[in-house]
């Protein structure tokens, strides 16, 4: 039995899904020694189902019956290409599927949310799935995630290189990984919480 995670390229360098599955796939291969599933990006709508099957079964090459492959959702390629990866997954006998949730498209932006029933059909085909909080999975139970084990990861670790000679001065401080730019993230330019930095 091998650990597959997938991973996602061709998006730009400063992009902050990029950067946050690349990381969770390279602490995956380098400390725990999954194999990766590279995804590339790229306008699926151009492909045909004899294409897109081609392309999808070079990405599961190295998948067996019995393995367990972690699906970061999403892979920023339209929503078909993610239901027919995960379809193909399905013809291997034992193989589970852990999805890694770093967003949901239907609840980015309220236009978005007409789709939610099928991003949540869309996850319970999961054996396991992975939230970045509890808030998020009680909603998503609520509009019907049937997903019976449910993991949460609350605080995302950043892999650093730790220079152990130098004692740093202790800071109260967060880092905001998300482009406060965007209006979304706007409560980061307004941050007056006293005593701790933004």
């Amino acid at each position: 039995m091998k650990v597959h995670i997938t991973n996602i390229y061709g998006h730009s360098s400063v992009s902050t899904a990029l950067k946050a599955q690349n990381r969770t796939a390279d602490i995956a291969r380098t400390v725990l020694n999954f194999n990766e599933l590279g995804i590339y990006c790229y306008n699926v709508n151009a492909d045909s189902e004899k294409m897109l099957s081609t392309r999808l079964d070079g990405i599961i090459a190295s998948i067996g019956y019995e393995d367990i492959v972690i699906f970061q959702y999403p892979t920023w390629n339209d929503f078909r290409f993610d239901k027919s990866l995960i379809s193909r997954m399905g013809h291997y006998r034992g193989l589970k599927k852990i999805f890694f949730v770093h967003d949901i498209l239907s609840l980015m932006f309220e236009s978005n949310r007409c789709h939610l029933k099928e991003h949540i059909d869309f996850f319970n085909q999961a054996d396991l799935i992975i939230l970045p909080s509890q808030r998020m999975a009680d909603f998503l139970y609520a509009e019907g995630l049937t997903v019976r084990k449910t993991v949460i990861q609350k605080m995302w670790d950043f892999p650093v290189t730790i220079d152990q000679t130098i004692v740093p001065k202790f800071r109260k401080v967060i880092n905001f990984a998300g482009n406060p730019d965007l209006p979304k993230f706007e409560f980061v330019k307004d941050w007056s919480y006293d005593g701790v930095e933004s």
